[in-house]
């Protein structure tokens, strides 16, 4: 098969104006188009022309072809040669069957199918009726298709049927290799025998062998229960000694004489403990508030020595800010000349800035002057050439402003006479003399071998007979002429012109009027804005030779320039002005500022003098001071004396409070235990009573018996699974020995392209027909663990070798690509474009793909699109 054209009218975004892909190549061709082209939905709709009928459910379907919005329904047409016939396929999707529409049209000659039949016939030159199944299926691989069904080994509709159609295209090797059916009897019967032992899927026993298992397995609960039961009925009988002699240990009355005195004596040693903690907490106490005392002492220490520092700091500091106010004194004195300096030079520049602008104000009078009089000359042309304008807009208004003329109407009524004639003109018969003559029709005389068209009464006279040929409907089609030709008039009358051509000129008279007159119109505007009588009152407001005065010695621009130098030197000395106030007021501040602090330094000093008093009195109060804190120090340190004889006494307490802790903790826990040994002994003799009442030994020998039988029939059992298995698996064996003989067609094809696309690698398929492992030296690995890019080039090649094995045997099927090859990189993608033209020598290839770069090297035919061609 071999597609030649497709082309699509309101389907999805191709609306009434359609596209059309013409003159498709045997060969490879590409179509670059950008995203959201469309170039999915050529591929959409080849595949519902080809599949969808027009009374299926499929039909729902079909409507997602219909363009959004749009009224008109879808319609594809396929131009295909199949079998050595060339085809055109053509279909409409309408909302219902009624409006529906299949036709397969025989170019060569023969009757078109319609409807089913035309389906039929599809079905039968494309091998399949759905569009997953049969060559079209494997090999029309829309966009994401690539990396679905041939290398994912989902189990869907789609692949199934994808692996049904590999499997047909090997049917002839299959036939040649298979030799007889036994064998795979053999392996049905085996496998219906094995399935009464055990689930196909998971090889879990059921049935019979199920029943024997479970049967083993419930005696050997059965069994480990009874032997547990006499495990413990000797372990009871050990513990029950063992209690019973714990028991009579705890009895011992020596034991319990010599721990009640131990008791006694260590009760008396723990009765001195309250008092001698509540004495080491008495003295802590005191200790406590000597060290308040303490700290007291010390900060007031600490303070006299911060003021006798605070004092010598003040001194110092404020002979240092007082030497500092005379400096800043001095500092504002001299800033205080300098300001005054900067002021004269302000006011001197400020004056020459005066005279100099009188100069320029001469030099501004003088321009204005000459301005004036070349503004009235230009005024006063212009007053010239508006009169005039405005003469010549008063002419062409005149003509602009004529009544339009309807030439649609015009033209109408003259097209319309031209019809009525041209039908009269084509019911009037034409009569020929073609010997004799001469003869009259409707009195016009007719020589021998001439002819004249009977368009009056049909009056004819020959040799004096006068014969009327009648022409049924020419009056009605005279009377039609006539009103065309009267209305044609009343519209000329109307219109006052006497023909179309005449109208024609004077229409366009008016229209190149109309355009003059807004041309006029902008010239008079420009020329006079606010009109002809503004412009002469501006003419009179300007005096005709104003006088200029007496210029200055100096010129405009030198006097511009010491201007901008006068400027220059007032705008310099106002900001050295400006910044010496400034300075003057930070001096101001800081002196302020100075004074202040100097103020409270004096202030501060005295009052430390006042609070101190002299040398002699500071040193009285810190040896005052240190002798309190001698006095704390010695009581302190003999409280810590006595503390450490308390705690001395308390170290004794807490170990005789420790035994009498021990010795009750241990009294208490041997009347706790014989209690409890009292209950365990009684549970054990009762539990004892229950397993001899039972007789366990004699159940344990039956079990044990009932076991051994249930083992033997569980192992002839699994001895009939095994040998069941084992007629299975070799007969899979054989099978799989088979499938590799089979697929060597499509390995001979596919070979060569994987070695030069991937190096030295082999495929290998699984029962399905999916690639399962990709061979590599010394690396064979699950396909679905590739990546997206070489999983999608194994799925393209496998299906070129498809493609390739059934063009070898006469049956070749177009290969369509929809932006496959998207994971490739530049040198994948190169390698893969040598394989497409190799099988394009073979069998046509599409491919759709919106990378312009990437496919820039492929070559082939390109594809342009057109509009649905006109028919």
């Amino acid at each position: 098969m071999r597609i030649n054209a497709i082309r699509l009218r309101n389907v999805r975004r191709f609306g009434p104006e359609g596209i059309a892909l013409e003159d498709l190549a045997p060969g490879l061709n590409v179509l670059t188009a950008p995203n959201e082209f469309g170039k999915s939905t050529l591929l959409d709709a080849l595949r519902f022309a080809f599949f969808v009928k027009d009374s299926s459910r499929e039909q729902k379907t079909a409507g997602s072809l219909r363009s959004h919005g749009a009224t008109d329904d879808p319609f594809v047409e396929v131009a295909f040669e199949a079998g050595g016939e060339r085809y055109r396929l053509a279909k409409r999707f309408a909302e219902g069957r009624k409006g529906s529409m299949t036709r397969l049209e025989l170019l060569s000659g023969g009757a078109s199918l319609l409807g089913d039949d035309a389906d039929d016939r599809l079905k039968a030159l494309l091998g399949a009726d759905k569009m997953q199944a049969g060559p079209t299926g494997l090999l029309w691989v829309g966009q994401g298709d690539s990396l679905r069904s041939i290398v994912t080994q989902d189990k869907t509709s789609a692949t199934r049927e994808q692996a049904e159609t590999m499997a047909s295209l090997l049917a002839g090797e299959v036939s040649a290799i298979s030799g007889s059916d036994d064998a795979r009897k053999v392996a049905a019967a085996a496998t219906e025998a094995l399935k009464a032992l055990e689930t196909p899927k998971n090889r879990k026993a059921t049935g019979k062998l199920a029943e024997a298992e479970a049967i083993v397995g419930a005696l050997r609960q059965r069994l480990q229960a009874a032997q547990a039961r006499v495990d413990r009925s000797a372990k009871l009988r050990d513990e029950l000694a063992a209690k019973r002699a714990e028991l009579a240990s705890l009895d011992d009355p020596e034991d319990a004489a010599r721990r009640r005195a131990e008791l006694a004596e260590a009760e008396k040693r723990a009765a001195d403990g309250e008092r001698l903690r509540s004495e080491r907490g008495h003295t802590e106490e005191l200790i406590e508030r000597d060290r308040l005392e303490q700290q007291r002492a010390e900060e007031r220490r600490q303070e006299l020595a911060d003021k006798v520092k605070r004092l010598s700091e003040l001194r110092k500091t404020a002979g240092m800010a007082a030497h500092a106010l005379d400096g800043l004194e001095q500092d504002r004195g001299m800033a205080k000349k300098d300001r005054e300096a900067a002021r004269r030079k302000r006011a001197a520049a400020q004056e020459q800035s005066a005279v100099i602008r009188e100069k320029l104000d001469r030099w501004q009078r003088i321009d204005n002057a000459r301005r004036a009089r070349s503004e009235r000359k230009q005024l006063l042309d212009n007053l010239d050439a508006a009169q005039q304008a405005a003469k010549s807009l008063v002419e062409i208004e005149q003509v602009a402003s004529q009544p339009p003329i309807d030439l649609n109407r015009l033209r109408e009524a003259e097209q319309a006479v031209d019809r009525a004639e041209a039908r009269l003109s084509a019911a009037s018969p034409e009569l020929t003399v073609e010997s004799g003559g001469p003869v009259s029709v409707d009195g016009v005389e007719v020589g021998a071998g001439q002819g004249a068209r009977i368009s009056g009464e049909g009056r004819i006279s020959v040799a004096g007979t006068v014969m009327t040929l009648a022409l049924p409907g020419r009056e009605a089609l005279r009377e039609e002429v006539q009103t065309a030709k009267a209305n044609r008039d009343r519209l000329f009358s109307e219109m006052n012109v006497t023909s179309l051509s005449e109208a024609q000129d004077r229409e366009d008279a008016r229209i190149r009027a109309g355009a003059m007159r807004d041309a006029a119109r902008r010239e008079l505007r420009r020329l006079a804005p606010d009109g002809i009588d503004a412009l002469r009152v501006r003419i009179g407001t300007l005096e005709e030779g104003a006088s200029e005065g007496a210029a200055p010695d100096e010129g405009r621009p030198e006097l511009e320039q010491a201007l901008l130098k006068a400027a220059e030197a007032e705008r310099a000395a106002a900001e050295e002005e400006r910044r010496l106030s400034e300075i003057l007021d930070q001096l101001a501040d800081k002196r302020t500022q100075a004074a202040l602090e100097l103020e409270v330094m004096r202030r501060e000093a005295a009052a430390l003098d006042a609070d101190l008093g002299d040398e002699a009195e500071q040193e009285a109060s810190r040896k005052k001071l240190d002798e309190e804190i001698a006095a704390v120090e010695s009581r302190i340190g003999a409280r810590r004396l006595q503390i450490e004889a308390i705690e001395k006494a308390l170290r004794d307490v807490k170990r005789a409070e420790k035994d009498v802790e021990r010795l009750r903790g241990v009294e208490a826990n041997e009347r706790r235990r014989s209690e409890s040994l009292g209950k365990d002994i009684v549970r054990i003799e009762t539990e004892l009573k229950g397993l001899y009442a039972d007789g366990v030994e004699a159940e344990l020998a039956e079990l044990a018996d009932e076991l051994a039988i249930a083992e033997q029939r569980l192992a002839k059992l699994q001895e009939r699974r095994g040998a069941l298995r084992l007629i299975v698996d070799l007969i899979a064996e054989e099978e799989e020995t088979r499938r590799e003989t089979i697929v060597a067609p499509v390995m001979k094809a596919l070979d060569p392209m994987l070695e030069r696309v991937f190096g030295d690698a082999r495929l290998r398929f699984d029962s399905e027909w999916n690639p399962e492992k990709l061979e590599r030296p010394g690396q064979p690995e699950d396909v679905r663990s590739l990546s997206a890019g070489t999983r999608e080039q194994i799925a393209i090649l496998t299906r070129l070798a498809f493609a390739r094995l059934m063009a070898e045997r006469g049956n070749p099927m177009p290969v369509i690509l929809d932006d496959a090859l998207g994971y490739a990189d530049d040198s994948r993608a190169r390698k893969l474009f040598g394989v497409l033209h190799e099988v394009a020598e073979e069998t046509q290839i599409i491919v759709l793909t919106c990378h312009d770069r990437l496919f820039r090297d492929l070559g082939g035919q390109g594809l342009e699109p057109t509009p649905f061609p006109e028919t």
